[in-house]
């Protein structure tokens, strides 16, 4: 556990351990309230029990595969998973999830600078090489506001596609087309 002035902040376990092929498993489960750690204006968002899991392995190979990515406060949930070759290119990577205010309303987003608000965030990035070299990224945005920007709604809409290299004689590579949409902006 992780204590300040004398209580838990984070606690639970992280377990490292080796499968029957020989790859090297992990899992991780923490959970707490890390308020205090915080600036006052960023206390909101992760609420009284921000809680992390994580569960995967590293092959033999190096290859890497994260089986369940979870982490939850009061304003975001995220979900996902990732599987790496073992070139460390992906195979497949999935994150779904959503920011919104506790209570329903507006949530002030924890980065430096101007404050960022919004009502509420989702995003969904997915690439499967078994379904193909596609990857597709949707995230879209109600209400953001900051000091020197407004939009009643944002988008970001993108696609494109990986190639896996081999590290010999095939060279890999990414290509993408982002479409950015905005409607009530000021």
């Amino acid at each position: 556990s992780f204590a300040t002035d004398g209580e838990d902040r984070l606690a639970g376990q992280v377990a490292i351990r080796e499968t029957e092929t020989g790859a090297r498993g992990f899992d991780v489960a923490i959970d707490g309230d890390v308020r205090p750690l915080l600036t006052p204006e960023n206390r909101e968002f992760f609420g009284p029990n921000l809680s992390l899991a994580v569960a995967g392995q590293r092959l033999q190979s190096g290859a890497l595969e994260i089986d369940n990515l979870d982490l939850a406060s009061d304003a975001i949930n995220l979900s996902g998973n990732l599987a790496l070759s073992d070139q460390q290119w992906p195979v497949r990577f999935s994150l779904q999830g959503e920011m919104a205010g506790p209570d329903g309303g507006r949530v002030a987003l924890p980065i430096p600078g101007q404050e960022t608000l919004l009502d509420r965030a989702i995003i969904d990035i997915t690439y499967d090489s078994e379904a193909g070299d596609g990857w597709q990224a949707d995230i879209s945005v109600e209400n953001l506001e900051r000091p020197d920007l407004a939009a009643r709604s944002f988008g970001l809409d993108g696609s494109g596609t990986i190639t896996r290299g081999d590290g010999a004689d095939r060279q890999g590579g990414a290509t993408g087309d982002i479409e950015i949409a905005a409607d009530g902006l000021a």
